[in-house]
């Protein structure tokens, strides 16, 4: 049984559809790529998968339980933890005070000042910045903080939107690393959301892509970056001459995918 089941799941923001019967499956310790262009969906699925928006039809099932529509904490409370598009870290709160409300709903004070020394294993530079107000950090740092928050509330399942946003080169590769580590050393499972498909395919177990609300084609990381059409609007050069109103991919073969 999956960890996470997600199926049929159609989600509006007001009069217009943004997930148009979505259904994806998560299997404990993998790690699940979302692509897409803008517009594709991706977040709105990690914020349905999170308890932030409520779907209109379809479920969300975790570790064999019905979580549709509950609160973003009681989500949160069953381990499920959403790492938000632009960090959203407390900017005037200082580094120890951001990772310490992670942990809000936890009471196992031995286990959380384990898990604080582990995130600032992971991330020495958080350590170092522990007094510092979060605000003042750099992007990549921000990154590791909202990710190291995340980590503080002990997840079993963890929802990264974008993690490379707006980040160098050389930071990508750290927080990829990082990722990777989790999953392999830790056992983490984690559904990623992510634009650099590159990246995202050579870490996931495997991915699916979306297109205007719709899954237009999942299966292995491997076949989705041996796949003509992924490689032609996802990794190669042709993405921006191939795409149409609002990011629509003109898809060669989608009949088949279906």
């Amino acid at each position: 049984m999956p960890l996470l089941e997600a199926a049929n799941l159609e989600t509006w923001y007001g009069p217009v559809p943004a997930l148009r019967g979505v259904s994806l499956n998560v299997e404990q310790g993998a790690i699940v790529a979302v692509l897409g262009a803008n517009g594709a969906g991706k977040t709105t699925l990690l914020k349905t998968l999170g308890g932030a928006l409520e779907p209109k039809a379809g479920s969300v099932r975790f570790d064999g339980h019905d979580i549709t529509g509950r609160h973003s904490w009681e989500v949160a409370r069953s381990g499920v933890i959403h790492v938000p598009e632009g960090r959203e870290v407390f900017r005037h709160l200082s580094v120890r005070d951001n990772l310490a409300m992670g942990a809000y709903l936890r009471r196992d004070r031995d286990a959380i000042a384990a898990d604080l020394a582990f995130v600032y294993q992971t991330f020495p530079r958080l350590a170092e910045r522990a007094a510092q107000h979060a605000g003042n950090l750099s992007g990549g740092e921000q990154q590791m903080l909202a990710i190291g928050r995340a980590l503080m509330a002990r997840p079993r399942l963890l929802l990264l939107d974008e993690p490379s946003l707006g980040l160098a080169p050389l930071l990508v590769s750290e927080i990829f690393d990082v990722i990777r580590r989790l999953n392999l050393e830790r056992g983490l499972t984690i559904l990623l959301v992510e634009q650099n498909a590159r990246q995202a395919l050579a870490l996931a177990t495997s991915a699916t892509v979306l297109e205007l609300g719709r899954v237009v084609l999942s299966g292995s990381a491997r076949e989705l970056a041996e796949n003509r059409d992924v490689r032609e609007f996802y990794l190669g050069q042709g993405a921006q001459e191939a795409a149409g109103p609002r990011g629509e991919r003109r898809w060669k073969r989608r009949k088949q995918w279906r």
